[in-house]
């Protein structure tokens, strides 16, 4: 689609009955996510908080929550907490560093998308809940089964997300949860 309108700066578009307005130029992007980005803050993405509380999160919400949710975190991430963040993500790399040597060492079999959930989980567990999840040493840790299951790209999320974005009032109504209720609940 993107490739189809070369030339023009956007195009307006229909996602099944919605009209939207499909950006090409960087420039033009970059005005609408920065100038004026007070007429373009909604998404579009409905959310069911009863259902789905982690689903009301920065990237969903619109308007007047946004700006208070957005002005919260950015209070959150000063200098010095970032260079904190910084030194933790550098412990973890250290001893993923340390986790990939063995294997080499071992020549143990690695699957790349396990190594990068392996990381990823280890990284959130202890810059944002301050825990040593052990994902990088043991398959079997309980965070990252729950951080697989939250991104697990199945065909059941893809039905669910179809359900989210076109048709919102049934989404609603079924209380669609996108993140299995179990990692909602941990």
């Amino acid at each position: 689609m993107y490739k189809q309108f070369e030339g023009y700066p956007f195009v307006g578009i229909y996602e099944l009955i919605t009209p939207v307005l499909l950006l090409r130029d960087p420039k033009l992007i970059k005005y609408v996510f920065v100038k004026d980005f007070a007429y373009f803050q909604s998404r579009g993405i409905p959310i069911n908080e009863q259902a789905d509380p982690l689903g009301a999160n920065l990237i969903n919400i619109n308007g007047q929550r946004w700006r208070k949710l957005r002005t919260k975190l950015t209070s959150t991430f000063t200098t010095s907490k970032i260079r904190h963040l910084f030194e933790l993500i550098m412990e973890v790399s250290e001893k993923f560093k340390q986790f990939v040597d063995q294997c080499a060492d071992n020549e143990d079999p690695v699957e790349f998308q396990n190594l990068a959930a392996k990381f990823t989980s280890e990284s959130i567990a202890t810059c944002f809940f301050g825990l040593k999840s052990n994902a990088i040493e043991h398959d079997d840790s309980e965070f990252l089964k729950m951080c697989k299951k939250a991104a697990d790209p199945s065909l059941e999320l893809a039905r669910k997300r179809y359900i989210r974005d076109y048709m919102p009032v049934l989404y609603k109504w079924l209380s669609i949860c996108l993140i299995p209720r179990d990692v909602t609940n941990s």
